[in-house]
C-alpha cells in the first residue's frame, strides 16, 4: 500500500496504519477517531490537526523523553518539556540555562541573545 499525505502539512502516513484504524482497529499508529479526522482532511498529529507544527524541545528533540547517552529513555520524562515534546521557554531548567549563558557570555540588556 502507499502513503497517504496529510492535507494540512503533507506528512506521509502509511495507509496500512490509517485505513484499518478508521475501521476501528486500536492497534494502529492513529486511534480510530484520529484516523477519521485525518481522512476528513482535518490534519494529523504532526501538524497538531492543522494548527501548525510545534517547536520541538531542544533537549529531547520533541520525543518528550529523558536521555541517556544521547538516546531517549522511555521510562523518564524530559526535565525541560515535562513529556510534551514542545519547547517550553518558561521551564525552570531552561531559565537556569539561559541565565548561565547570559553570565558566561556577559550579555547585557539590549544585546542579541539577552
Amino acid at each position: 500500500m502507499s502513503d497517504l499525505h496529510c492535507p494540512k502539512c503533507s506528512e506521509p502516513w502509511d495507509s496500512a496504519e490509517v485505513l484499518p484504524a478508521a475501521q476501528g482497529d486500536n492497534t494502529c499508529a492513529l486511534t480510530p477517531s484520529e484516523a477519521k479526522k485525518f481522512l476528513a482532511g482535518k490534519g494529523c498529529p504532526s501538524c497538531r490537526w492543522g494548527k501548525g507544527r510545534k517547536i520541538p524541545c531542544a533537549a529531547c528533540d520533541g520525543w518528550g523523553k529523558g536521555r541517556s547517552h544521547g538516546y531517549p529513555v522511555v521510562a523518564v520524562l524530559c526535565e525541560y518539556c515535562k513529556g510534551t515534546g514542545e519547547h517550553n521557554p518558561d521551564a525552570p531548567a531552561w531559565k537556569e540555562l539561559h541565565e548561565w549563558t547570559r553570565r558566561e557570555l556577559n550579555l547585557q540588556p539590549g544585546m542579541v541573545g539577552y
